[in-house]
Formats: C-alpha cells, structure tokens, sequence
C-alpha cells in the first residue's frame, strides 16, 4: 500500500498508487491498484477498484467501486458508479469531466465517450447492464434496464425503464418509456410517452404520441412531424402507419386490419374501430361501436355494438346500444341518422333515413327517405318502405308492405297499419286511423284524435276533427 504520512488524515488507501497524489484530503477511502490516483484536495469519496476514480482531484462526496468506474471523472461532486466501466469516459470538457449527481449502476452504465456540447450533464441516472452506455451529452435523463437508453447522445430528460427501452434514441428529447423493448426505436422523437410491452415499437422520429399497454401504437412509423397519436389499452392503434391525429381507448380499440394509414379519428370502448384501415375523422364510443368500419369517414357512432356490423358508410350519425348495429350498411345508406335503442338496427342499403326513439324503424333493410321519431315508431317495416314521415309512440309501428310508401303520420298510435300496403294518407292525432290492419289504404286523411280510428278498409275517407268518424 501507499506510505502513510501525517498530512493525510483519516484516510484509508489500499493498492498501489491508490491516493498517490493526496495533499489535504481528507476521508477518503481508496482500494485498488490508481484508485483515487490523482485526488489532492478532494473529500469524503470512495474509490474501490483498479483505476477507480482515477482522475478525480479536487471532488467531493463521489462514490466508484468497479474496475474503472468514474476513471476519467476530474472534479464533478457527489456522483456514484458502481460497476466495471460505469461513467469511465467523461474527460470531453468542462461540462461532462464536472458533472455532479448522477447515479450509474451496472456494467458500462453510462460507460459511452461523453460529449461536451454545453450542456450541464447532470442528475442522470443509469441502471442495468449499459445503461445510458451512448455518447452522453445531455442532462436530467433516467435510464433503468439492460441498454435502455443505449445510444443517447445530446437528448435530454428521457425516461427510459424496461429491457432496451429507448434502445436506439439519440438526440430526442423528452420522451418517456416504461416496458420491455418499449419505445426501442425511437431515435430523434420528441416527447412521446410509451407504456407498456413493446408500446409505440416502431416509431423512430415522429413526436407527440402516447402509447399505453402491450403493443399500443405498435406499427406507427410516421416521420419526422407531430404525429400527435394516443393509443391506450393493448393493442390499441396497432395497425396505423403514418396516420395522425388518432385518439384510441381501450382493448384493440382503432386496431385496425393491416398496415394502413387512418387519421382523426376517436375510438374509446373495447374493440371500437377495430377493423380500420384507412378510415378518417370517425368518432365511436363504445363497446365494439364502428368495429367492422374499415373505409368509412366521418362518422358518429356512440353507444355499445352501434354500428358494429357496418363496414362503409361516409358521414352517418347513430347513437344508441345497437343503434344501426346488425346490418351491414353500405355505401348508400351515407348520412343515415339513428338515434335510440336499436334504432335502424337491420338497416344495408336504405339512404336518406332519419330514426330516433327505442327501436325507432328497427326492422328497416332497405327503405330510402324515411323520418321517423318515437319509441317503435314504424318498428316492423321491412320491405323498402320509403318517403314516411312518422312521429310519436309507435306510430305506424306495425306497417309492413313493400307499397307503404309517402305517408305522413304524426301522434300516439297513429296510423299503426298492418301487412297491406298504406301509402300517401295523412293522419294526425293521437290514435287517429289505427285500425286498418291487413287493409290497404291509400290517400286517406285523418286529422284529429281518434279521428277515423276504427276505419278498416273503407278507401278515400276525409276525417279531420275531434274523434271524426271515429266509428265509421
């Protein structure tokens, strides 16, 4: 060991050379062959292992233990490396051979050749097997697992925690990774957050994106713009390319089915949007509300399996637990509008239609230019009823002929019709002709309550006025 004399006070230095160059230190401690080789004035640091802390001078309260650990540290304070080659290369300037409060633990942590661009290189925190192992020039940043934040070089306040997370980021700044492998390719992206098992995986330059859960937003790779994507919930977002402005809630909600390109759209709820592929500016919340959407845009879908068997439809509006759930509706049937239970619930190809009201036009398939509102308001129609206007509870509700077509039927029950054809008749008031039944009508008008609301199969009446022809 090193001579002992009696300016060095309260020192212990164990190996050769350790302390060699110690004037008024003082409590140090320094074990191994150069440990604390060119300490002079520093105190209170702790040096174990050959080449440990070799250069420090003038530092203070600096804990080294690890064959090179801090092996090029000048005169930064209240730094500790623990592990063989952690924070052994930061002699680039003034800044990095002075930095203060950082934590390096594991091989190589924070083991790379710093840089010395001018920023202060302070308070990071390095843990795991070449950890914050880069060109390190940069600040204020956490590195926790085996290479996260492998390749950092200018970046400042990342977070990187979970197995090669953050593998590959350099110059990004702000971002904040949590999970095995997330966020790994990431290289210039500024302030992303990516939680989860491989979360936000691909994404190498794009800024702004939120991933959260297992291989959420997992696919993205959007360039170097805002790409401003939110994915929460596994799987979230999967699919989406290069899309942009995507907010996405829950289990594989906004999936999608390929690897495509969809923007601006908004799905919350367990499968919402799950089929997506280059659908754009789409709102569904929702248990598996929109899932089968693939092309479609614009629309609205707000309410448990609203619309979930529709594939493409452009710029509808459907609110409601199966709200123009079970049918397929295509193309035709664009700016269709439920609002209800089950309201167009069986809708494919009718255009034009307004619904709203508990199974408001359930049964409807394939009827154009229908507008209906109440609860069961035209509720049995199904066979290409079209050009109704029908309003209150369950008017019309048990019309079903492909000829009950232009009618006007607005109160309680009115007109309630039945399997014949009703067409072109007006009835206004509550209960007003509700009796017809499997008879025809066509042209008929009654207007007033219970106005014609026994009439059967008499054809071409007139009623208007309280209870009017009320038996007739």
């Amino acid at each position: 060991s090193s001579a002992a004399s009696d300016v060095y006070k309260r020192q212990v230095y164990v190996g050769a050379r350790a302390g060699a160059g110690l004037t008024t230190g003082d409590q140090n401690v320094l074990i191994g062959k150069d440990a604390g080789l060119a300490l002079t004035t520093g105190n209170y640091n702790t040096c174990i292992g050959p080449m440990a802390g070799d250069r420090l001078t003038t530092s203070t309260y600096n804990l080294a233990i690890g064959r090179n650990a801090m092996g090029t540290h000048l005169d930064g304070s209240y730094n500790v490396a623990i592990g063989g080659n952690a924070m052994s290369d930061t002699d680039a300037g003034g800044n990095s051979e002075s930095s203060q409060y950082n934590v390096f633990l594991g091989y190589g942590a924070g083991g790379g050749t710093w840089g010395d661009t001018g920023s202060s290189h302070d308070s990071n925190i390095g843990i795991g097997y070449l950890a914050l192992s880069g060109a390190l020039d940069g600040d204020a940043t956490i590195a926790i697992g085996h290479s996260a934040l492998a390749a950092l070089t200018t970046g400042i306040q990342n977070i990187a925690i979970g197995y090669q997370s953050l593998l590959a980021a350099n110059t990004g700044g702000y971002n904040t990774a949590v999970g095995y492998q997330s966020g790994k390719a990431i290289t210039d992206g500024n302030y992303n957050v990516a939680i989860g098992r491989m979360a936000l995986f691909n994404e190498d330059q794009g800024d702004s994106c939120t991933a959260v859960g297992t291989t959420a937003l997992y696919t993205q790779n959007g360039g170097d713009a805002t790409l401003a994507n939110t994915g929460v919930g596994h799987n979230s977002g999967y699919y989406n390319t290069s899309g942009t402005n995507n907010t996405f809630v829950g289990y594989r909600a906004g999936q999608g089915s390929s690897e495509t390109v969809y923007s601006g759209n908004t799905a919350v709820g367990k499968d919402a949007l799950l089929a997506i592929t280059d659908g754009s500016d789409n709102v569904a919340i929702g248990r598996i509300s929109g899932d089968s959407i693939t092309t479609g845009d614009q629309n609205v879908f707000i309410g448990a399996a609203s619309a979930y068997a529709t594939a493409d439809v452009d710029k509808a509006v459907v609110v409601g637990n199966n709200a123009m759930g079970a049918g397929n509706v295509d193309s035709d049937a664009d700016g269709t509008i439920a609002i209800g239970y089950n309201s167009l619930n069986a809708l494919v190809s009718g255009q034009a239609n307004v619904a709203i009201g508990f199974e408001a036009a359930d049964a409807q398939t394939d009827g154009d230019n229908n507008t209906v509102m109440g609860y069961q308001v035209f509720s049995a129609a199904d066979s290409g009823e079209s050009g109704n206007v029908m309003i209150g509870y369950q008017a019309g509700d048990l019309i079903n002929d492909s000829g009950s077509d232009s009618n006007v039927l607005i109160g309680l029950q009115a007109g309630r019709g039945g399997a014949a054809a009703m067409a072109s008749c007006i009835v206004i008031g509550e209960s007003a002709m509700k009796s017809t039944g499997a008879n025809a009508q066509t042209g008929t008008i009654a207007i007033g309550q219970q106005a014609l609301t026994a009439l059967t199969s008499g054809a071409y009446n007139t009623a208007i006025g309280y209870n009017a022809c009320k038996t007739y």
